[in-house]
């Protein structure tokens, strides 16, 4: 299978690098690993995620793990270019690169140079090569934020089952993920909880302009639409038309905006631009401050329910906010378990959205902080774990 799996991959590669010739974002993808240079330190703990949402989503375990092990020199790789060297925090990170495809090669070579103490994957990033070559040079290895269903793939051969059996620890989201991999005789895992919460509860400040924002608001409530799509906007764009007890506040997802004729209609202001005017429409035109602005929200809609899946909805949910988004969710168990506690409500159409608006009008914001609350801890979750594994060696 190993063969195979090989076989497969370098073919795989062969046509990313052909197809890179035409195409700017598989190019990218393919400059990043062939100009970077890997060092080595004294003492790696290797952490690799795929895109810069779970860096965000471990963010705070790496500082943790920094703070109570300070000899430890942090390298953290990545698999997707949206995670860019400036989005790092190299207060906690010592040194960051794109991990090269999971070669047979690649894996040896990586591994040799860098020669960690420990090794954290997240997730689902289930590299073969790179677990079977520390498994060889007897690393400790773990899966963090690990989320399993049955019909992942990974499950599908007995080849890729054995792999998962390697991890010394595999610490998990949810009971689920549990339940799923003990059906499989899967048994070194434990369960954690979310880093998600740990993250977004200790990353949630940022460089906005408040008075910009406080001169827009007034004294006026707020909705706040975040990562919004054009598909978004049509159940939306009835409410903001008729409805002028609200100011809005709108970050598109991307760089939608520049392709979309719906704003044509409406007058607005920009962010950016410091001049004060009466339109009650903000477009939001800086990246990165989106998780800031729900502070000021009275309800807020996250976009994306209309297209591949809900964005993050747990961004909100830390300031207090009732959720709205549209009605692909049910892969985001954060989305359903909220729909579930009354503090967020889907909406397929323009009336769902007005009459959950009117729903959400005097919501108890303290229903929404219990249920993030409940949830942090698993940063230390995992720490208190390692330390455990730590001195019964």
């Amino acid at each position: 299978m190993r063969v195979l799996y090989n076989i497969s991959l370098s073919l795989i590669w062969l046509i990313i690098k052909v197809y890179s010739l035409f195409d700017k974002k598989t190019k990218l993808f393919v400059e990043l690993r062939k100009n970077q240079k890997i060092i080595s330190k004294e003492n790696v703990v290797l952490f690799h995620c795929s895109s810069l949402g779970e860096y965000e989503s471990i963010k705070y375990f790496i500082r943790l793990y920094k703070e109570k092990n300070k000899n430890s020199s942090i390298f953290l790789s990545a698999f997707s270019p949206s995670l860019k060297r400036h989005n790092i925090d190299y207060n906690f990170i010592d040194y960051f690169f794109y991990l090269p495809i999971d070669l047979n090669k690649n894996a040896e070579k990586i591994i040799s140079i860098i020669n960690p103490k420990k090794v954290f994957f997240v997730k689902k990033e289930i590299w073969f090569n790179y677990i079977f070559e520390i498994s060889k040079r007897k690393i400790p290895l773990y899966l963090i934020s690990g989320k399993f269903k049955k019909k992942d793939i990974i499950f599908s051969s007995n080849w890729m089952i054995n792999h998962l059996k390697i991890f010394d620890f595999i610490f998990t989201n949810d009971h689920e993920s549990n339940d799923v991999l003990k059906s499989k005789s899967i048994n070194n895992y434990i369960f954690s909880g979310d880093t998600r919460f740990d993250s977004i509860s200790n990353n949630n400040k940022g460089n906005i302009n408040q008075k910009r924002i406080n001169d827009f608001c007034g004294d006026m409530d707020i909705i706040v639409f975040g990562s919004v799509y054009k598909e978004d906007l049509r159940i939306i764009e009835d409410f903001i038309t008729k409805n002028n007890a609200y100011k809005y506040l709108i970050a598109f997802h991307n760089d939608c905006k520049k392709n979309n004729e719906i704003l044509k209609k409406y007058d607005y202001v920009n962010y950016s631009d410091n001049r004060q005017n009466k339109a009650n429409i903000m477009i939001i035109d800086e990246f990165g401050i989106l998780k800031n602005l729900y502070e000021f929200a009275k309800i807020v809609y996250v976009g994306g329910g209309f297209n591949k899946g809900v964005h993050n909805i747990l961004e909100p949910i830390f300031f207090g906010n009732p959720v709205l988004f549209g009605p692909k969710f049910k892969n985001f168990d954060e989305a359903k378990n909220a729909i579930r506690l009354g503090i967020a409500m889907p909406v397929s159409n323009k009336n769902e959205f007005e009459v959950s608006v009117e729903k959400f009008k005097n919501f108890d914001r303290s229903k929404s902080r219990e249920y993030f609350e409940s949830n942090l801890g698993a940063s230390n979750n995992i720490m208190l774990e390692l330390e455990k594994q730590k001195n019964e060696k």
